[in-house]
Order: C-alpha cells, then sequence, then structure tokens
C-alpha cells in the first residue's frame, strides 16, 4: 500500500499548493479567506504524513489510514469535477487538471490495495 498512498499524498499535496495559486479558498467561501486556508491544510498535513507512516511501518491501522487517504483523494477529485461541470474557471491549466484527474485512479489504487490487505485479526 506504501506506494499507492505516496502517490495519493503526493497529488494532494501538490493539488494544495496550486490552489494558493488560484485562491481556492474562495471557491469554497472560506471565512476568514487566505489564513482559514493555512489552518486547514496545517491541520489536513499532519494526518496525511501520519497516515504515511502508520502505512509504512504496516501498523494494524494502515488500511484504514489508506481508506481515509482514498476517500479524501476521491472527494477532491468529485468537487472538482463538479466545479468543472458548472464552469467555473479555476484549474485550467493543463498540469492543475492533471492533478486532479489523476486523484482518481490514484484513489481507487489505494483503495483497492487498502481492500486487498488481510487484518491481522484474519
Amino acid at each position: 500500500m506504501l506506494i499507492p498512498y505516496i502517490a495519493v499524498a503526493t497529488l494532494l499535496v501538490l493539488h494544495q499548493i496550486d490552489a494558493v495559486y488560484y485562491r481556492e479558498w474562495e471557491m469554497f467561501l472560506l471565512p476568514g479567506g487566505y489564513l482559514s486556508y493555512m489552518v486547514f491544510n496545517l491541520l489536513a498535513f499532519p494526518f496525511v504524513l501520519f497516515g504515511l507512516n502508520q502505512v509504512s511501518i504496516r501498523h494494524k491501522n494502515a488500511k484504514l489510514w489508506s481508506f481515509f487517504l482514498a476517500a479524501l483523494g476521491l472527494i477532491t477529485f468529485l468537487i472538482h469535477t463538479v466545479f468543472f461541470l458548472f464552469g467555473d474557471g479555476r484549474f485550467e491549466l493543463l498540469g492543475s487538471k492533471i492533478m486532479i484527474y489523476l486523484c482518481l485512479p490514484a484513489s481507487l489504487w489505494l483503495g483497492l490495495k487498502a481492500f486487498q490487505i488481510r487484518n491481522s485479526s484474519d
């Protein structure tokens, strides 16, 4: 699960960096603007990194962390797809779209790998 976890985490981190350029906090009407966006990332990144640690040491909760990150990647893909369908002009650069679109197969890959891992209690 480590390689697909790293793939999804990398896409999500790169997307969050790219999202600063597009002022993503305005898309979601976040009160506090940039500051609340940064606080969100300050809280979210440690979870992603902690999950990476759990997967890398093959902790008994690694499967759960992988499902969490896979869901986050799928949600990112779905939310931005909806924005695209409704004509939002952000994330129009090719690299931005590629990162968002790759969240779908990478997250499905991670979810499938996590699903295939047997629990230690099995």
